[in-house]
């Protein structure tokens, strides 16, 4: 039960609550109402930037990439940071539309797992074990396993996007990097607000209230609430609008500062996300060659063959033998973050629960053959504590030392119609449940050396220990052929050995700080991706027990990297040069006798490349921002399944596996989502035009050359192009915003269709197009 260890981890927060009263006693009085979670720290950090701001110049971003604060432009990580009144500018509400504003990262809401990249390495959701690459933390809890990137991102108050390993600071699956997204506390003045919005393409609709302010001198709360629904931005073959999503977020948060030195935050959450079906943004294209012959993908044909891009999308029909598809994902999250400042140091506990349970029915293969419908109910618990504390002594050298658990347990509910209903007799093919439990602690350290006033070494390690159990059983079987041949009887339960893991991360990183204004690191740093199982795969007594495993994924690697300040801080810039290798790269491999994709560690890549930042004040009120990436992500070790519509035993589908079967080797060749050349460039422009009004007109440009999505697909370079008008008076504000103004296309997710390949049959899943969204609002 997951509950015993909460209630665990929730008497050592309380211990650490009643072990702070005697020292809140002794070092100060109860804060007046005007610094209720606003600790010390945050306040001379907001006051550096602030002066900066009113000098004319730019403000730096507290970020905690680090897990302790900082400002980002003297964080020694490559780290891109977002602040309230940028989110709130560029009107992102979801997780997706976040990505869209980063090069060299992807994020797509999939089937079972979301499909998340960074510098080209994550995975394509095709496995319900799988765990992503690129961590998500929100207010300081990891939520892994699953679709949490679904939905409203509401009432944000900073969002981190950290690009490559983070093993030390963050933990284990975060060896592409991690997002760290931070929700608005209360404010120390009785505060609110409400926006509305109405997006044209889509007919979407949408609402966000919230109201903020001190309940007594030492207790702030804030309440939220968010409500969106849409209609759609594509048809289906039945000409049905998709994708049909809608969301409910409510979000409550009490803040209490009793002293200047200890602080708790406790937040909780309930949402709910619904969708017309697992697949309803999807299309199908026919890839096909000279005289309508199969032909291999534009990367692996002859001339002549032709291209397989969206340019002649067959929208799938979401109408099945079991019924109309949906989507639909309740979830909750409680987190409970305290600190405890004292001289010589701090103490932080950070204790989270989260459950989500994500039902979906729909056609499987989505091929023009409707082969496989399923209905399918996935569930994921977990509870997470950690416990850290970082010296602050006046001496050269100072130590960061921690622990953590977190227990998970995930469900996986399918029922799947394989075999046409009259031929099987019965509504279902199998019914089958697999549980995944696991287990995680580890212990981490860090000890951070002066070397000199203007020279820091940082050196520190994560140890990792996970065990994970898994089992599946099938509570029913279709009585009549050909199901029970396939299958075998019902109750037939199958259990794997547990799994386990043990790993160390270390970390070494040398800061050189001359002054205030300039700053270069160097670092040496790894990370480890958890292994498990292939849980949504059929499982059966005849099943090879090997098929049913996956181990862990590795990285090392370093960067070296420049945050420069210059002009009187109207202008800085950054610069960051990587170069890390990843072995036993976890691959989604499609298995014809499970009829299911399976995780392997099938391969080693190699990524590196460079990464510029850069913003300035070009005159009054004028501020122009922007990036270019170089990233060079490919395999160096991979043979895998072959692209759809090649010949076996012919190149490149010639490497002769063991069981007689042919494979493609794809070493040298880029892994996925991995554009060699991306950037962006953002203009913005601000003027008043009265005592109380301001007008607010910003443009923007994201380029991205062209990639390979999950390994089969090629995407063609592109260009988006954003633009925005707004004007403020006093609290109301009206807003007019403009993404991928010229509705460029492109794929989030794609796969091959297992039962089509023969035809060259490919399923993409669309990004979302064009957006203009009309938004108001009134803060008070």
């Amino acid at each position: 039960m997951i509950i015993r260890p909460a209630f665990r981890a929730l008497g050592a927060s309380v211990s650490l609550l009643a072990f702070s009263t005697p020292l809140l006693a002794q070092t100060g009085e109860a804060p007046a109402a005007s610094t209720v979670a606003q600790p010390p720290s945050d306040v001379a950090l907001q006051a550096a930037n602030a002066g900066a701001g009113a000098a004319g110049g730019l403000e730096d971003i507290v970020v905690t990439a680090r897990i302790r604060k900082e400002t980002a432009m003297q964080t020694p990580a490559a780290v891109t940071a977002l602040t309230t009144v940028q989110i709130d500018r560029q009107a992102i509400g979801t997780m997706q539309a976040l990505a869209a504003t980063i090069p060299n990262v992807s994020i797509a809401s999939y089937f079972l797992t979301d499909a998340i990249y960074i510098r080209g390495i994550g995975n394509g959701g095709l496995q319900a074990g799988f765990e992503q690459q690129a961590g998500l933390f929100i207010d300081g809890i990891y939520f892994g396993n699953g679709n949490w990137i679904s939905g409203g991102m509401v009432d944000v108050a900073s969002a981190e996007i950290l690009s490559g390993p983070q093993g030390v600071y963050f933990g284990k699956n975060t060896i592409a990097g991690a997002f760290n997204i931070r929700t608005a506390n209360p404010t120390p003045e009785l505060s609110g607000q409400v926006k509305v919005g109405y997006e044209t393409e889509a007919a979407e609709r949408y609402v966000n209230a919230t109201i903020s302010g001190p309940i007594t001198n030492t207790l702030g709360g804030r309440l939220t609430g968010y409500y969106s629904k849409m209609d759609g931005w594509v048809k289906d073959i039945n000409g049905h609008d998709q994708p049909g999503d809608g969301s409910k977020l409510a979000r409550a948060t009490l803040s209490w500062a009793p002293t200047s030195n200890f602080d708790a935050n406790l937040k909780a959450q309930l949402s709910e996300f619904t969708s017309n079906g697992p697949f309803n943004t999807a299309v199908l294209l026919n890839c096909r060659g000279p005289n309508n012959t199969p032909a291999p993908l534009a990367r692996f044909g002859s001339a002549g063959s032709a291209a397989c891009r969206i340019d002649g999308p067959i929208p799938i029909n979401q109408d099945t033998a079991l019924g109309d598809s949906f989507v639909r994902n309740r979830a909750y999250a409680l987190s409970l973050n305290m600190h405890l400042r004292q001289e010589f140091g701090e103490l932080t506990s950070v204790t989270g629960l989260n459950r989500f349970r994500l039902t979906t029915q729909g056609q499987q293969t989505l091929g023009s053959i409707d082969a496989v419908d399923g209905y399918n109910v996935n569930q994921n618990r977990q509870f997470s504590q950690e416990l850290r504390y970082q010296t602050k002594l006046d001496l050269p050298v100072n130590v960061l030392v921690g622990a953590y658990y977190q227990k998970s347990n995930y469900l996986n509910n399918n029922f799947a119609n394989v075999f046409p209903m009259a031929l099987q007799g019965a509504t279902y093919t199998f019914e089958k449940v697999a549980r995944q439990q696991g287990r995680t602690w580890s212990v981490f350290g860090e000890i951070q050396i002066k070397l000199a006033d203007q020279l820091q070494l940082d050196i520190a390690n994560r140890y990792t220990h996970e065990k994970k159990s898994a089992t599946w059983i099938e509570n029913a079987v279709a009585p009549y052929a050909p199901a029970q041949a396939a299958y075998g009887p019902a109750g037939a339960l199958v259990t794997i050995a547990p799994l386990k893991f043990k790993n160390n991360s270390p970390q070494a990183i040398l800061t050189w700080k001359p002054n205030a204004d300039v700053m270069a690191y160097a670092a040496y740093k790894t990370g480890y991706l958890s292994g498990g199982y292939n849980i949504n795969t059929q499982a059966t007594p005849r099943t090879n027990p090997a098929s049913l495993i996956f181990g862990p994924e590795k990285v090392r690697g370093g960067e070296v990297g420049s945050k420069i300040w210059l002009l009187d801080r109207k202008l800085k810039l950054s610069a960051v040069g990587y170069y890390y290798k990843y072995t036993g790269l976890q691959a989604a491999i499609f298995d014809p006798v499970l009829i299911a994709y399976i995780v392997q560690n099938a391969a080693v890549s190699e990524t590196k490349g460079i990464e510029l930042q850069g913003t300035a004040v070009l005159g009054s009120g004028l501020v122009l921002s922007g990036s270019l990436n170089y990233n060079d992500s490919k395999y160096t070790k991979y043979v895998g399944v072959c692209v759809p519509g090649l010949r076996p035993g012919v190149a490149p589908c010639d490497v002769r596996q063991p069981d007689g079967s042919f494979a493609q080797d794809y070493a040298g060749t880029p892994t996925s989502m991995a554009p060699k050349w991306s950037g962006n460039a953002r203009l913005e422009y601000t003027r008043p035009l009265s005592d109380d009004m301001t007008l607010r007109v910003a443009t923007g440009v994201k380029y991205s050359s062209k990639y390979i999505v999950n390994d089969i697909l090629d995407q063609p370079h592109y260009f988006k192009l954003d633009a925005s008008v707004g004007i403020d008076r006093g609290p109301f504000s009206f807003s007019v915003i403009g993404r991928n103004l010229n509705k460029h296309m492109d794929c989030g997710v794609a796969s091959p269709q297992p039962l089509t390949t023969g035809s060259g049959e490919v399923r993409c899943i669309l990004n979302r197009p064009r957006e203009l969204r009309l938004e108001a609002s009134y803060r008070f």
